[in-house]
């Protein structure tokens, strides 16, 4: 479960939370089953966070720091994550329906980090259980082509 004063910190909006994690560096943060939903936590500081179980539906978590974040489990779906760091976050068995995740598996300043993420399982739009064999993302290179 979240621990409360995590969610508390959290609640006083995204520039006190990233404050908070500066300050405590190695805190743990715990938001787990968390009902964060419709939130904006556009470039927060997410990283190493336990997001397992939460609820993130409509969440705007673009350019969000998702470093290390588990998220199994999490409600995703129709969540924004425009340019989101999501290198090696466990996103295994999340419900991802309607999610952007734009700019997946490239790299540049403008995409978002999946590299390195579990993408084992995931629901379908019908709450099933879709097991697929895990993926790893190939970055795009071919930007950094010179010819």
């Amino acid at each position: 479960m979240a621990i409360p004063q995590h969610l508390e910190v959290l609640k006083q909006g995204v520039a006190a939370w990233n404050q908070w994690r500066t300050d405590n560096p190695g805190a743990e943060p715990d938001l787990a089953g968390a009902n964060l939903s419709n939130a904006d936590f556009k470039e927060a500081n997410l990283r190493e966070t336990d997001l397992r179980w939460a609820d993130l539906t409509r969440t705007n978590l673009s350019r969000a720091f998702l470093n290390r974040a588990d998220l199994r489990r999490a409600n995703l779906s129709q969540a924004i994550f425009a340019t989101a760091n999501l290198s090696e976050a466990n996103l295994s068995e999340t419900y991802l329906s309607g999610a952007d995740l734009s700019g997946s598996c490239q790299c540049g300043p403008q995409q978002i980090g999946l590299s390195e993420s579990r993408l084992q399982m995931g629901l379908s739009d019908k709450g099933e259980i879709q097991r697929r064999q895990p993926q790893r993302c190939q970055p795009d290179r071919s930007q950094f082509d010179q010819s």
